[in-house]
């Protein structure tokens, strides 16, 4: 069981004080619309990043914790986890060749994507490319960011609140200011009675390394 909650939660991130966090009302008018895509469009202009921080999850009414460090690139994304979840240290890494995950024993998994991954391991679908991009505080679909979807709510700087896509609620619980960008510190995803929560500690960008936050 452990190794599905591992294997749930690295599919569930690829797909935890610098500044003090933004007011968490929620508001809705034009211009936190604006600037939330003003602050998307600069968070796309990032293509090589990483974070580390701490994941916690609960699954099926047991959970575990360890720690987290992800790694993308324009070709590939890589999240490395150490003594997570009773399971050592184990890695996932996709491309567009595919998803392989590295068990703590040396075993390795594959599938074409990590929502097969998911699905083949665990019996359930993982919406990967939409936590990708909730990890970051972003709400939007594709390429067009000023498409938000139906169910956000942002504050007064435009920054999301909460999100209700499909099955899922996300929660945005502080921000900090890292290179000029509010950033997500606390992420909250769940769906009935699975929980995935990120605390990151500190970002890193290809356009310069930001604050590593106290």
């Amino acid at each position: 069981m452990k190794l599905r909650w591992a294997l749930v939660a690295a599919c569930a991130l690829l797909a935890g004080c610098a500044g003090r966090a933004p007011t968490p009302t929620p508001v809705d008018d034009g211009q936190a619309r604006q600037l939330y895509v003003e602050r998307a469009a600069e968070l796309a202009a990032w293509t090589e990043w990483s974070f580390t921080g701490r994941l916690g999850l609960r699954i099926d009414g047991d959970g575990g914790s360890g720690q987290i460090e992800w790694e993308e690139t324009p070709d590939r994304a890589v999240l490395s986890f150490r003594g997570a979840l009773g399971q050592g240290a184990w890695q996932l890494v996709t491309s567009d060749d595919g998803a392989e995950l590295t068990r703590s024993d040396g075993s390795v998994l594959r599938a074409p994507t990590a929502d097969a991954l998911a699905m083949a391991e665990v019996g359930w679908p993982v919406p990967v490319a939409e936590l990708s991009r909730w990890v970051r505080g972003l709400v939007h679909q594709g390429d067009d960011v000023s498409r938000l979807p139906v169910g956000v709510a942002l504050d007064v700087r435009g920054l999301p609140v909460s999100l209700d896509q499909g099955d899922w609620q996300v929660l945005f619980e502080r921000y900090s200011e890292e290179s000029g960008a509010w950033l997500p510190r606390k992420v909250e995803a769940s769906r009935g009675d699975n929980r995935v929560r990120l605390a990151i500690s500190r970002w890193r960008f290809s356009s310069g390394e930001p604050g590593a936050g106290h």
